[in-house]
């Protein structure tokens, strides 16, 4: 753990930082303002990272990992060519490599803070497993995670499929949930204040774990 910047909660000035950038999202001036991104975005969030990753390493009692997504646009295939990302998205994922390995995410933006768990992007293989999980007995407990999720307001995303896989048949009682191609959960709020806050990592630690039992699932198969 960085013993140089250790992390209590994250400042103002990177909520600031951020609508500044996305009403001047160009390079010159990120360039003459990007002694503010690294001091008040990147290395703080660097310190939230060395903090949160054991913690969930504690929580799930498997070691974790995490990633900081670049500041940076891939704007090669996109018609925004906007060059840089007015928010800060990190993920957390266990580091044994496995099919459907599930990943915590965290978002700070200046209209929110955001905590969500699960699999984007399944591939083929992947996605045939995770088919044949939820078409099983498995499937009837992942139905009850997500029966739980949605009494507590916790958002699902929307599956990217309008049918069913033809294999599975129309009328399949689990077709909803075999219409995803990816799984996701997320625990919203409304303003990003929570992480400005001395409890942030306390915030962050009880909002994980009323999404933990998702993770638990893809675990498990």
């Amino acid at each position: 753990m960085d013993e140089t910047f250790p992390f209590d909660h994250f400042m103002p000035e990177a909520i600031t930082f951020f609508r500044q950038l996305a009403k001047n999202n160009e390079r010159e001036w990120f360039q003459a303002n990007k002694e503010r991104y690294e001091t008040y975005v990147k290395a703080d969030a660097q310190a939230f990272c060395n903090e949160m990753t054991p913690l969930l390493s504690d929580m799930t009692g498997v070691p974790h990992q995490s990633k900081m997504f670049r500041i940076h646009r891939d704007v090669r295939f996109s018609k925004d060519k906007r060059p840089y990302k007015a928010h800060l998205h990190i993920l957390f994922r266990p580091v044994e490599d496995r099919a459907n390995q599930p990943a915590w995410f965290f978002g700070l933006e200046p209209k929110g803070l955001f905590f969500g768990v699960g699999v984007m992007g399944m591939q083929k293989g992947a996605l045939d497993h995770f088919r044949a999980r939820v078409a099983g007995p498995d499937g009837e407990d992942l139905e009850k995670v997500l029966e739980s999720f949605a009494r507590k307001s916790i958002r699902v995303r929307d599956p990217e499929l309008k049918r069913v896989p033809n294999q599975y048949g129309q009328d399949h009682p689990r077709g909803a949930l075999l219409k995803h191609k990816s799984l996701t959960a997320w625990v919203d709020h409304d303003t990003p204040d929570a992480a400005m806050q001395a409890t942030c990592l306390k915030t962050c630690k009880t909002e994980f774990k009323k999404i933990k039992p998702l993770f638990d699932w893809f675990m498990d198969g």
